[in-house]
């Protein structure tokens, strides 16, 4: 093979790094089995599966097909907007307006939809370990209204009304350290104790917070309007706008 074969070889292969394919992707709605287009969480269970909360209940995805769960399956209600995935693979299922099920031994149970007789609206959920043998779970509802579930092998579980300050949550979110964060329409708070208390964190504005992924370093990233921060010990080192 002469040298101008071997250069023109290598500027094919070269071109082709350049200009890589984009990646496939495939929208998924209510025609392809999903139980509704509206769809408020996607999380993954330990065994792989795909679940979605919809606006009609929930779905199950194995990669090829759906297998959906509603009222006719044990739901409190067909609004599902949280899902959370407990340490032994048991599904919690947050209601809109009729509280929390749980998916476990392909059984779907009524978890909590009332207590001291009134119900409980669901949010958004946040699932933590507190031990081995203990469990809570957060639950909230936009109107500065939040209870938590407490679970142990030995007892019931026990419902709990926590009062919390007047700032609109978005949600909770929980580090790998353990450490709980509420993120606000006022900025971040620290959730230690079932109370609030302000992060002060350099150069972060105090406004609406949305989302929060932890990044491998001991940072996370938190999302505004527009805008990705980067947070490391208590600083925001980068940002990026979106």
């Amino acid at each position: 093979m002469s040298l101008r074969t071997y250069l023109l070889v290598f500027f094919c292969l070269m071109v082709s790094t350049l200009f890589p394919q984009t990646p496939p992707y495939y929208h998924y709605t209510h025609s392809d089995g999903l139980a509704s287009s509206t769809v408020f969480q996607i999380v993954q269970d330990h065994d792989g599966f795909i679940w979605f909360a919809t606006l009609n209940g929930i779905s199950r995805f194995d990669g090829k097909h759906f297998t959906n769960y509603s009222t006719n399956n044990g739901l409190n209600s067909n609004t599902i907007i949280a899902l959370a995935v407990g340490n032994k693979g048991e599904l919690y299922i947050g209601n809109y307006e009729r509280g929390i099920n749980v998916l476990r031994n392909n059984k779907i149970e009524n978890y909590i939809s009332e207590a001291r007789g009134e119900q409980s609206p669901i949010s958004y959920m946040l699932y933590t370990s507190t031990g081995p043998d203990q469990q809570k779970i957060y639950a909230y509802k936009s109107e500065f209204r939040m209870f938590s579930v407490t679970e142990t092998s030995r007892s019931e579980p026990e419902y709990k009304n926590i009062p919390i300050s007047r700032v609109l949550q978005t949600k909770l979110a929980q580090l790998p350290n353990g450490e709980i964060i509420s993120l606000t329409s006022r900025g971040l708070y620290s959730f230690n104790d079932d109370s609030l208390s302000k992060m002060n964190i350099e150069g972060l504005p105090d406004t609406n917070f949305y989302c929060l992924t932890p990044g491998d370093d001991g940072s996370f990233f938190v999302g505004s309007k527009g805008m990705i921060y980067r947070i490391h010990n208590k600083r925001v080192i980068k940002q990026i706008k979106v």
